[in-house]
């Protein structure tokens, strides 16, 4: 993922469009980037709304960990029986 600094343009129509962005985008807003041109970018929003966004303006999001997997400690399996043999009885 992809964040915008502060104030980005965004623009609809792409960035030569008359008329100027049609609105900035907050800071730390998470982007997807469709398709990376020479100064601008094709990027969706989270709500799905896809325009061009100045490739100065993209960041790297900073790495998140994902949650943790636990890990269950193997539990003693018992032999699988042999075929013909006696079971053991216990007395």
């Amino acid at each position: 993922m992809i964040v915008v600094s502060e104030g980005a343009p965004f623009f609809i129509h792409g960035p030569a469009q008359s008329g100027g962005a049609d609105r900035t985008l907050p800071g730390g807003n998470e982007v997807k980037v469709l398709r990376k041109d020479f100064g601008y970018s094709l990027v969706q929003l989270g709500d799905g709304q896809q325009g061009y966004v100045d490739n100065e303006a993209l960041i790297p999001s900073p790495y998140t960990p994902s949650t943790p997997v636990k890990v269950h400690p193997t539990r003693k399996r018992k032999k699988p029986p042999v075929p013909g043999a006696m079971p053991a009885f216990r007395f």
